[in-house]
């Protein structure tokens, strides 16, 4: 395994000194040349679980291992020369880069921090990235400022692979970029991921960005991860009515649409409560139109292998009481063929 994440807990403390436990017990699997794509919405905790995967702020609790070493155990020097080999993508392009840097010092940057390689070696490993996520040669000199958003975040995408890195941690990367050019990344992260050999967390708020890319997804809310499975079999027959949800929102330009939208009515009813005062038992209770009192707003819900061992289905496990009697939708979830073809 590349990252392997046990029971982790992140807890802060708000502005009056009241917890908050922002990613609460998560465990999470990546292995090699795989993409897991890790789907919520805003403030459910899946960038604070990716900067404590790589301990750049502290956990509370449970065990990170990269590339079969405990960041618990590590620091200082140690934990920088293990982090080359997990670097992040971030989700602004232009608030990223360095303002005063050139394309090129920016992309060797990283070379030249865990000093890999003389200054020769260096420029020319710097040239090989710039051709590999199609920068073209003659913006080796020039600034962030001078290049589209596009442009920025295959820089960022550079920066991040120079070092060849066994997992990159992409952090919302296409959420600011035109949708045109969101297909453009998605495929370019595709074929890196196969050219370089290189395994992806794949951060996002929508569904149906993650699906071109990832082998599994996970379900984050409010801090826990509700489902988990292979990429096809949450689009297919995702159990839980948030992932129902997600799934049905993709749907809103589609011909049989009304259904699917009356489903996202029903299943995205009310606000994200609050971290600061969770519900009780199952944290989606107060949204979800199964919920009964017992054991829903009672009891938290254990997460439960609904798969086969093997198969397709393998893998695909479920955090809800009541999900052997909830219907999954029923129709096919197609995306447009931007997403497939750029």
């Amino acid at each position: 395994m590349v990252l392997e994440v046990d029971d982790l807990v992140v807890r802060f403390e708000s502005a009056d000194g009241r917890p908050i436990t922002a990613v609460d017990h998560v465990s999470l699997r990546i292995g090699r040349r795989e993409t897991l794509g890790l789907v919520g919405e805003t403030g459910c905790g899946k960038s604070t679980l990716a900067r404590a995967a790589l301990k750049l702020i502290p956990f509370d609790e449970g065990q990170v291992k990269l590339l079969g070493r405990d960041l618990g155990d590590l620091g200082g020097e140690e934990l920088r020369s293990v982090r080359r080999h997990c670097p992040m993508i971030f989700q602004d392009p232009r608030g990223s880069l360095d303002p005063r840097m050139t394309v090129g010092r920016i992309i060797d940057e990283p070379l030249k921090v865990h000093r890999l390689g003389d200054a020769a070696q260096r420029a020319a490993q710097v040239r090989e990235m710039m051709d590999l996520v199609g920068l073209p040669e003659e913006l080796h000199g020039r600034r962030p400022v001078q290049l589209s958003g596009g442009q920025q975040q295959r820089v960022g995408i550079a920066r991040a692979l120079i070092t060849r890195p066994s997992l990159v941690i992409c952090d919302e990367p296409v959420s600011a970029l035109d949708v045109s050019i969101r297909a453009q990344i998605l495929n370019l992260l595709a074929d890196l991921r196969d050219t370089l050999d290189v395994s992806f967390l794949f951060i996002a708020h929508d569904l149906a960005v993650v699906r071109h890319l990832s082998d599994r997804v996970a379900v984050m809310y409010l801090g826990r991860i509700v489902e988990e499975g292979p990429v096809e079999r949450i689009f297919s027959e995702p159990r839980h009515p948030y992932t129902q949800g997600l799934v049905a929102a993709i749907l809103r330009a589609d011909n049989q649409a009304r259904e699917r939208l009356q489903l996202v009515d029903r299943l995205a009813a009310g606000d994200l409560p609050s971290l600061l005062n969770p519900p009780a038992g199952c944290r989606y209770n107060s949204r979800c139109p199964y919920a009964v009192d017992d054991p829903c707003r009672l009891i938290p819900p254990d997460t439960e292998l609904v798969g086969d061992a093997g198969g397709d289905a393998a893998g695909h496990r479920v955090a809800c009481h009541l999900h052997g009697q909830i219907t999954p939708p029923s129709s096919e979830v197609t995306l447009s063929e931007s997403w497939e073809k750029g």
